[in-house]
């Protein structure tokens, strides 16, 4: 049981850190600041288990497991399955194509969105047609967006998401749309 509120308390740690750290980031490599935080929660988690006593004060004792390498290797691995979570949230939510365009759209406005701008989104780090291939198709079957007169308009659900979206990325000071 040690394991897993020591745990807890590192992954707040690196929800608050990762947060503020790619509030602060300049580059387009979030994956390293959220790698980063992951190794300092880690060590965070390693040096609070292995300094604190076994019930940490308030632990009732049938509650404790009785090996300490069973209970460090438990919360370790709580620890590393949310923060799987986490990357995936906070990769979609906030730094996804798929939510770049929703994001992009719910600023213009019903306006819409040309090829041309979703590419402009894009950016020219991945092959030229991903975003026509896999994202805005999904997008457009999952009734996120839809597309009228060669031009990509947000939806009602995709709008709910966007809005989401942008609140996530101002969050963390990341572009939120052309």
């Amino acid at each position: 049981m040690k394991g897993l509120v020591l745990a807890a308390v590192a992954l707040v740690a690196l929800v608050i850190g990762s947060a503020a750290a790619l509030r602060v980031y300049g580059g387009n490599k979030e994956f390293k600041v959220l790698l980063g935080a992951f190794v300092g929660a880690v060590a965070l988690y390693s040096a609070a288990f292995w300094l604190s006593p076994p019930d940490l004060g308030f632990i009732a004792p049938m509650w404790l497991e009785a090996s300490p390498t069973v209970d460090f290797g438990n919360g370790l691995l709580f620890l590393a399955l949310i923060f799987h979570g986490y990357w995936c949230f906070a990769y979609f939510s906030c730094l996804s194509p798929s939510m770049s365009v929703m994001v992009a759209l719910r600023r213009r406005r019903g306006e819409g969105l040309t090829r041309s701008d979703a590419l402009a989104i894009q950016g020219g780090d991945e092959p030229v047609n991903l975003i026509f291939l896999r994202r805005l198709p999904k997008l457009l079957d999952g009734g996120y967006v839809a597309e009228e007169a060669g031009a990509y308009r947000l939806l009602p659900r995709g709008g709910r998401i966007a809005t989401l979206g942008s609140f996530l990325k101002r969050l963390i000071n990341a572009s939120v749309g052309v």
